[in-house]
C-alpha cells in the first residue's frame, strides 16, 4: 500500500531549456487518487505484454523491463514555470535502466475542453470531444509515460571498450541499413 500524501522536490523538466539539459526547479505536493492509480497498476502489470505490439524490433527494448510504481496524483500545491500532466521520475535513462523509476499523471493538472474554443471539429462532433478528452489523454500520458520513458533501449557504444550493448549488424527498422550511430556510455541523450 503506498502513501496517501506524495511529494517531489528538484530539478525535474528539460522542456524550456533549448538544449533539452538545464532542467527547472520545481515541487509539488499531491493526494494519490487510488481507483485511477489502481487501473494503472493493472497497466503495469499487462505492459510485457503490451510491449510485445510495439512495431519495433525486440532488440530496441531494454533487455528487462522494470516495472515502475505508476499513481495518478490530483495536485494540491505546485511550485514550478509549469505544470505538466505527466512526470517520470527520474528523467535520467541510466539511473531508469539501472535502478528503475516511477511515473505520475497528474490528473486534476489536465486542461478542460472549452466548446467555444475548439476549432476544425464539425458541431457533431465536438460534445464527444468534450466528452472523451481527458479520459483518452488520461491514456494517452498513461502509455507514453509507461512505454515511452520505460521500454526503449538508447544505443551505446562503450567509451572504453568499444563494445556496443546491441548486435553489431543492427539494421534501422526505416531503411534496412546498418545502424551508424550511437551514444558514447560518457554521454546522455540530453
Amino acid at each position: 500500500m503506498g502513501p496517501v500524501v506524495e511529494t517531489n522536490i528538484g530539478f525535474i523538466e528539460t522542456y524550456v531549456d533549448p538544449l533539452g539539459t538545464s532542467a527547472e526547479f520545481e515541487g509539488f505536493v499531491a493526494v494519490v487518487d487510488k481507483k485511477i492509480s489502481g487501473l494503472f497498476n493493472t497497466l503495469v502489470d499487462r505492459a510485457e505484454e503490451l510491449i510485445a505490439y510495439l512495431p519495433w524490433d525486440r532488440q530496441f527494448e531494454k533487455e528487462k523491463f522494470s516495472k515502475p510504481d505508476f499513481t495518478n496524483l490530483d495536485i494540491v500545491a505546485f511550485g514550478g514555470p509549469s505544470v505538466p500532466i505527466g512526470i517520470n521520475i527520474p528523467n535520467y535513462d541510466d539511473i531508469r535502466m539501472n535502478f528503475g523509476f516511477k511515473n505520475v499523471n497528474l490528473g486534476n493538472a489536465y486542461p478542460k475542453p472549452n466548446k467555444s474554443t475548439i476549432q476544425f471539429l464539425k458541431e457533431d462532433d465536438i460534445d464527444i470531444y468534450c466528452k472523451y478528452q481527458n479520459d483518452s489523454l488520461t491514456l494517452i500520458v498513461a502509455l507514453h509515460e509507461l512505454l515511452g520513458h520505460g521500454t526503449g533501449k538508447l544505443l551505446i557504444k562503450d567509451a572504453e571498450t568499444g563494445e556496443l550493448n546491441y548486435p553489431s549488424d543492427f539494421k534501422n527498422p526505416f531503411t534496412g541499413e546498418a545502424i551508424t550511430t550511437h551514444y558514447l556510455s560518457t554521454e546522455t541523450w540530453g
